[in-house]
């Protein structure tokens, strides 16, 4: 068996502490956390998301986001999440953002459809209306959200607000990279998550890019407060699982989810719905901070 040090406890909602103090009028982080949080990206039936574990963090994604979705499909994840919350697990909601692309229905650069600000918030409140009452919504996941730095200065801000203002307290954001000089990172607030990684695993260690990128969002991530989460797929064994958590606790990583499927969904790779084959070995890595 191999150990993960366990590092700073998390809070209720499945967070980490701050990592920032001031002193003398200078920031000084505190140590980061020796384990990272298990948060995982799980657009997976209902009945797989009874595998999640205490503490563990998770998205929901009912139809490409909630707005559309059945009656049926909505109290089917309405019972699937009140049974979790009794856990400790905690559901951010699924919204994707257009990569920055505000002429609603136009395509954007990611493929998809482009989405006017007013069209997010009222996807946010409808996660707020349909789950609320589970106990178990902490907040949303807000997907796409890589788009031009000075956009997202403005539109994190915005967003992040209007969750809040729901009563939900946990925001993240996936641009899948730093954004150039750690934009995305610049541009959330303290408390806020940011997937500053999602790619595969040879992407993760052997890309000089990512290696610089993470360099430099690990001390700005820290000295802002903002959590680090990284989304690694193509990790095809326990070995590769093993070595992946390492990399990423060096990297500074709050948060990580390693799944052994790939990422390229033209050709049938389904890489968030269903558990990496090896998911136990995770949990236990994740959250006993003992690898198998």
């Amino acid at each position: 068996m191999e150990k993960l040090a366990r590092g700073v406890a998390l809070l209720g909602l499945g967070l980490l502490t701050a990592a920032v103090m001031s002193t003398a009028g200078e920031a000084k982080t505190n140590a980061p956390a020796k384990t990272p949080v298990l948060a995982v990206i799980s657009y997976w039936n209902t009945a797989d998301l009874a595998k999640l574990p205490p503490d563990s963090l998770a998205v929901i994604n009912p139809n490409d986001g909630v707005l559309g979705a059945s009656k049926a499909v909505l109290e089917q994840a309405r019972a699937a999440l009140g049974a979790a919350a009794k856990r400790g697990v905690r559901f951010l909601g699924y919204v994707p953002m257009g990569y920055g692309e505000r002429v609603s229905g136009r395509k954007n650069s990611g493929g998809t459809t482009g989405r006017t600000l007013e069209e997010i918030e009222a996807e946010v409140s409808a996660y707020h209306k349909a789950f609320s009452s589970t106990g178990a919504l902490s907040g949303i996941f807000f997907d796409e959200a890589d788009e031009p730095c000075a956009q997202a200065v403005l539109e994190y801000k915005r967003l992040g607000k209007f969750v809040r203002s729901k009563g939900l307290s946990t925001v993240a954001w996936n641009p899948g990279w730093t954004g150039e000089g750690g934009c995305f990172v610049r541009a959330a607030q303290k408390g806020e998550i940011v997937a500053t990684f999602e790619d595969s695993l040879k992407s993760y260690q052997s890309d000089p890019d990512v290696k610089a990128q993470l360099a430099r969002a690990q001390g700005l991530a820290r000295a802002r407060g903002v959590h680090q989460w990284h989304l690694i797929r193509s990790a095809k064994s326990e070995a590769e699982l093993r070595s992946t958590l390492k990399l990423a606790l060096e990297r500074g990583a709050d948060l990580v989810y390693v799944t052994d499927i790939g990422g390229n969904w033209q050709a049938g790779d389904n890489t968030c719905g269903s558990p990496p084959a090896y998911w136990d070995a995770e949990k236990s890595c994740l959250v006993s901070g003992v690898c198998p």
